[in-house]
């Protein structure tokens, strides 16, 4: 008896993103892939959880802090779910740059 534990699967597919070596799951994909294609409708997407930061509720109005010194607005109702992700500007778009007036 050998020492090998369970069985070997051959897989026939792989996922189609460029340079991913996982097996396929769906959708040309694999798992990993696959999620965010449903989650985001790309499977490049790749949110990251964030720390603490400058992001603030003021009245109505949520600012959450970008990268290079830029700030997003967005509604209240939306600042909580927006807000656990890292969001970067990017060069060409015009991004509001205001001054916190809260800490949050």
């Amino acid at each position: 008896m050998s020492g090998t534990i369970g069985r070997t699967v051959s897989v026939s597919r792989w996922c189609s993103y460029p340079e991913c070596e996982a097996a396929h799951y769906a959708l040309d994909y694999c798992y990993r892939h696959y999620k965010r294609v449903k989650m985001h409708g790309d499977p490049s997407v790749l949110l990251i959880r964030r720390g603490t930061t400058r992001s603030y509720l003021d009245g109505d109005i949520g600012y959450i802090e970008l990268t290079r010194g830029k700030w997003a607005m967005v509604d209240a109702a939306d600042f909580p779910d927006v807000n656990r992700f890292i969001w970067q500007a990017h060069k060409g778009r015009e991004l509001g740059t205001p001054t916190p007036t809260a800490s949050g």
